[in-house]
This record gives structure tokens, C-alpha cells and sequence, in this order.
């Protein structure tokens, strides 16, 4: 649930960062609970700590916050790194 949780955070801190650190610390403290009920308590976290609700489920599906979470290296930057290292 890293990955969920992460991207939660992120829609959640366009809203508002001191939203974003009460869910962050609400979900680390209630590991229990999230790998219990998943994404229905990521959803329920986020309304308890006065997320919109409506643009949040926007915002997750946003570029902006995809874009946090799509990779860094490409195959090219790998493919270097392997032939490099051969040398």
C-alpha cells in the first residue's frame, strides 16, 4: 500500500501540506487499519483530515501527480549504465 498511500499524500498536499502531514501521520500510525481495509481507509483518512473529497479523486488521477510517481531512468540511462560498467 506504499505506492497508494504516496500518491495520496501528494493529491492530498496540492490541497493543502498541513492536510498532507495529518494524513501521513494517521495512516503510520494506523498501519494496522490500513492493511486491513486498503484503499477504503487511504479514502476515509484523507476525509477525516478535511481533504475535498471531489478534487482529490481528481487530482489522483492527475498528470502532476502521476508524474511524482513515473520512473526516472529510462531504458537508454540503463543500457548506458550496463555498457559502462562492462568497461
Amino acid at each position: 500500500m506504499a505506492m497508494p498511500s504516496a500518491r495520496y499524500f501528494e493529491a492530498i498536499a496540492l490541497q493543502s501540506p498541513d492536510k498532507a502531514y495529518a494524513f501521513h501521520d494517521a495512516i503510520y500510525s494506523k498501519q494496522e487499519d490500513l492493511k486491513a481495509k486498503k484503499e477504503e481507509f487511504l479514502k476515509d483518512t484523507a476525509k477525516k483530515v478535511g481533504a475535498d473529497m471531489a478534487k482529490l479523486k481528481t487530482d489522483l488521477g492527475s498528470d502532476e501527480v502521476k508524474q511524482e510517481f513515473r520512473p526516472t531512468w529510462t531504458r537508454l540511462d540503463l543500457l548506458a549504465l550496463l555498457v559502462h560498467r562492462a568497461f
